[in-house]
C-alpha cells in the first residue's frame, strides 16, 4: 500500500522498485510495470536495476525508493542501504525524505509526514567528491537524521 498512497498524497507519477519476487505472477507483473515499478533483486548486485535507476533519475523523473529496502517500525541507521545516497550523489538528485507514522493499511487514516528535499551534491562535504563508501556513510547518517526528525516530530501522538 504504500506506494500508491505517496502516489496520491504528491499527485504525480512515479517509478518503483519492487522485490523481484512480485513479478513472478505475470498478471500481477504486468500490473506492477503498469504503474511504474521495475524488479530489483534484493539478495544480489542487480547491475539492471541500478542502470534503470540511474535513467530514471538523468531523465528527471520522480523515483520513490524505500532507502532501507522494506518496510520497517523505526529507522535505525544499519538499517539503510546504500542506494538512495549513491543513486542522489550519481545524478545529482535531490532526496525527499517522507515517513508514515504508522503502517499504512488500507480505508484507515495514514499519515504520510514529507520533510524538506535533501540535496547532498550541494553540501560542501560531498560537491566534486569521488562516490566513496566514506561519502555514503556520511550521506546516510544525514538522511537518517531526517528520517529519525520527522519520526519524533510528527509521530502518530502528536
Amino acid at each position: 500500500m504504500d506506494p500508491p498512497i505517496i502516489a496520491v498524497s504528491f499527485f504525480r507519477r512515479f517509478c518503483y522498485m519492487a522485490k523481484k519476487s512480485l513479478f513472478k505472477n505475470k498478471l500481477f507483473g504486468w500490473l506492477l510495470r503498469k504503474i511504474g515499478a521495475y524488479p530489483v533483486d534484493r539478495d544480489n548486485i542487480d547491475i539492471k536495476a541500478m542502470k534503470t535507476t540511474l535513467e530514471i533519475l538523468k531523465n528527471e523523473k520522480a523515483l520513490c525508493l524505500f532507502p532501507q529496502g522494506t518496510r520497517l517500525n523505526d529507522v535505525e541507521l544499519s538499517q539503510l542501504k546504500n542506494g538512495a545516497i549513491l543513486f542522489s550523489l550519481k545524478t545529482k538528485s535531490p532526496i525527499l525524505p517522507c515517513v508514515f507514522t504508522k503502517k499504512p493499511r488500507i480505508f484507515c487514516f495514514n499519515k504520510l509526514v514529507i520533510g524538506e528535499p535533501i540535496k547532498l551534491y550541494e553540501m560542501e562535504e560531498f560537491a566534486n567528491k569521488k562516490v566513496d563508501d566514506d561519502l555514503i556513510e556520511k550521506g546516510k547518517f544525514i538522511l537518517f537524521e531526517k528520517m529519525n526528525f520527522l519520526m519524533q516530530n510528527y509521530s502518530k501522538d502528536k
